[in-house]
């Protein structure tokens, strides 16, 4: 074997791994990309006192826009349902369109969670056009 051929099969072998290296970023550039996070918000108004509320924030981390089609907190009885915000509330900006490394916001008022405990841990989520859901970590949003 001469040298003509080891280098011919190292250059062939580098090439393929370079082919396949950008072949898995443009598949990973497509796939969303997007992280859930919720928390303990204030909202102050200029006519009457600040309002508690459940905030959802999630971040579109990828290079393409991305559609969040709902919003909404996971019961704590551990039944799978959940409880959705069905409107867009004043100041929001989900559901709608995230733009690339991005992020956009809803939240519902503490006097509108219901059966939901802010004591425990909860759990937030949106749903996005493409029918997937992603949940935030279980986080407690207020302490005892």
């Amino acid at each position: 074997m001469d040298p003509g051929d080891l280098i011919a099969g190292y250059a062939a072998v580098v090439a393929s791994v370079a082919l396949g290296w950008q072949i898995l970023k443009e598949r990973r550039a497509r796939r969303p990309q997007v992280e859930v996070k919720i928390s303990y918000s204030l909202l102050g108004y200029p006519d009457r006192e600040a309002a508690g509320a459940a905030h959802i924030e999630a971040r579109n981390r990828g290079d393409m826009p991305v559609r969040v089609t709902s919003a909404g907190f996971e019961l704590q009885d551990d039944s799978e349902k959940v409880a959705h915000i069905t409107h867009q509330p004043p100041g929001a900006t989900l559901p709608g369109v995230i733009g690339p490394r991005d992020s956009g916001f809803t939240y519902l008022l503490e006097d509108a969670l219901g059966p939901l405990d802010p004591f425990r841990p909860l759990v937030g989520f949106v749903g996005l056009s493409t029918g997937e859901r992603v949940r935030s970590r279980p986080t407690t949003l207020l302490r005892r």
